[in-house]
């Protein structure tokens, strides 16, 4: 990668006096920003290196063990500033400095793309992202957990499969690895496609059986609840959101979310949950012996934030 120093002639200087306060105000730009945005900070005179990652991970939720700082010459040589460095150390002496983080484990690819909460990455298979349908009622809480358990994701955090429930649940985790909110993908719900608990279509569809009970002669019932077809109910979770005006009957914040990882379960192929799966029912059709099912697909669904959803 190569690093550029950026002229720092342009910020304001301040005054004198100012030296003779213990904070300094600093600016921190992600050098994968294309729009080479900066965001201050404020530490210490005597701040450590690590101090200042320390900030950045408050600001950003970005653990100071996948940050590197550059400042100054530092940059041509490719050397990021060593933890145990005070700022004086490095030659920050002054407020108006700006500092280059690099973010390791693809968060720099991420990061410059935090602000399109509707696009999965491209690159890489853990993602997820905000619904463009749904992008402007989803309140700005709700898409900052979005982005934090996307930040979750990029640092390898696996979701975590709900065991109990019909359907599949699974716990986001943002950096820190606290869970957030839970994702239900839409062809994991009861009788959907890929559901995980063993409530799959085992025959045709009969006309008999729409109220969600087995009759004789009928190999499978249609929905756990008569007039939802699988595959719905997460419209309406998210519909129950809308309608609930003032959190009257208090529903948890929800949105549409669509989302990429190996660990959701697709055609019952990981037999384990130690293997990142999530089979859990009978339905464990397949080995992971041919590339397709291998292959990771985006999966659409609904996130409820976890402070007060039940799953």
């Amino acid at each position: 990668m190569s690093l550029h120093i950026s002229s720092h002639s342009k910020l304001p200087r301040p005054r004198e006096s100012s030296f003779s306060g213990p904070d300094l105000k600093l600016f921190v730009k992600d050098v994968a920003d294309k729009h080479g945005r900066k965001r201050a900070i404020t530490v210490k005179t005597w701040s450590t290196v690590k101090d200042v990652k320390d900030v950045v991970n408050t600001l950003l939720h970005v653990p100071p063990s996948n940050q590197r700082l550059f400042f100054g010459p530092l940059m041509t040589s490719g050397y990021d500033l060593p933890n145990l460095r005070t700022l004086n150390d490095v030659g920050i002496y002054r407020s108006g400095e700006t500092l280059f983080l690099e973010m390791k484990g693809n968060l720099s690819s991420l990061n410059s793309r935090l602000s399109d909460m509707t696009t999965l990455t491209s690159s890489g298979s853990n993602d997820i992202c905000v619904a463009l349908s749904v992008l402007n009622v989803t309140p700005k809480h709700l898409r900052k957990v979005v982005q934090q358990a996307r930040r979750g994701l990029a640092l390898g955090l696996k979701p975590d499969l709900v065991l109990d429930g019909s359907g599949g649940t699974y716990f986001m985790h943002d950096p820190k690895k606290v869970r957030v909110a839970v994702f239900k993908p839409a062809d994991e719900e009861p009788y959907a496609d890929n559901n995980p608990r063993g409530y799959i279509r085992q025959g045709p569809q009969s006309s008999s059986s729409q109220s969600g009970t087995v009759d004789e002669g009928n190999d499978y019932c249609m929905s756990l609840r008569e007039g939802i077809k699988p595959g719905e109910a997460c419209l309406r979770e998210v519909a129950a959101y809308l309608l609930d005006h003032g959190s009257f009957s208090d529903v948890p914040m929800t949105t549409l979310a669509e989302a990429r990882h190996p660990a959701f379960n697709h055609n019952g192929s990981m037999l384990k949950l130690s293997q990142g799966g999530a089979a859990v029912g009978n339905h464990r059709l397949n080995q992971l012996s041919s590339p397709q099912q291998k292959q990771v697909l985006e999966k659409k669904g609904i996130l409820p934030m976890l402070c007060s959803c039940r799953v």
